[in-house]
């Protein structure tokens, strides 16, 4: 559950990045309000406190042209924030199959 929430988000903001006017902001907050709500809870505590506020400031920003640099710096984060859950040991014999649901439209 943690890890497709976690990929759906990741290709949301990184789509949003690209093009935010083809996304939308309405698509791009409730993909965040949904993990926030569901699967946010699914992180390490040292994780959380840096999601939390990634969500918060992009939920926050008001001018597209501040979100774009904004969405770079999360989705970075949160590629490397999927790899590192990937590693888990529990997960080591359950390798990650991303949806076939293209998200970025």
């Amino acid at each position: 559950k943690l890890r497709e929430d976690l990929w759906r988000v990741l290709q949301v903001v990184k789509a949003a990045e690209q093009n935010l006017e083809k996304v939308g902001i309405p698509k791009l907050h409730n993909t965040l309000n949904y993990f926030f709500d569901n699967s946010i809870g699914y992180l390490f505590y040292k994780d959380l406190e840096t999601t939390e506020r990634f969500i918060e400031e992009v939920m926050n920003t008001r001018e597209n042209k501040d979100l774009v640099p904004i969405l770079h710096r999360f989705g970075a984060y949160l590629e490397t924030l999927f790899e590192q859950i990937n590693m888990r040991a529990v997960l080591a014999d359950h390798p990650f199959v991303p949806p076939k649901e293209d998200l970025s439209s």
